[in-house]
């Protein structure tokens, strides 16, 4: 179980909550996680993206340092994130390297996710479909109010 407070990342043994551990996150605190495979992802609201072996908690990756960042996705190795101030980037799950990245100029409070080759962003008050590979946008559709949340079914 990984748990993400206001200062620090914790992972519990599901079976009796016990620490296995933690990792500390000086002046930030953890605004969204993605786990894929052995590997934990935690986006901060101003440190930017880090990795940690879900196993053992060893940090391997920091990327777009400084960015508040909101919850992210991952699909394939890519890691899928927004930033507070209307950016979406790609980076790669292995090395941090940012794939592309684009602005969006709007609200990214509804989140993003992934399916087949799109990303999904709640940009304000509309749902925009992005090319997985480029970051180009692919359609757009017009909500008539804020979008909150998004969740693909």
């Amino acid at each position: 179980v990984l748990v993400g407070g206001w200062d620090t990342v914790w992972s519990l043994m599901p079976e009796d909550l016990d620490e296995d551990w933690y990792h500390p996150l000086p002046n930030s605190s953890a605004s969204g996680m993605a786990v894929d495979g052995g590997d934990a992802f935690i986006s901060t609201d101003n440190e930017g993206l880090l990795g940690f072996a879900a196993n053992d908690g060893n940090p391997f990756l920091e990327a777009l340092v400084g960015l508040p960042l909101d919850v992210p996705a991952i699909d394939s190795g890519i890691i899928y994130v927004t930033e507070s101030y209307g950016d979406l980037f790609a980076v790669d799950a292995g090395d941090g390297g940012e794939l592309w990245s684009t602005g969006t100029g709007g609200d990214l409070s509804g989140g993003v996710r992934v399916r087949g080759d799109l990303v999904y962003l709640a940009d304000g008050d509309a749902l925009v479909g992005i090319a997985e590979d480029s970051g180009t946008s692919q359609w757009e559709f017009a909500s008539g109010g804020t979008i909150l949340d998004l969740e693909l079914l």
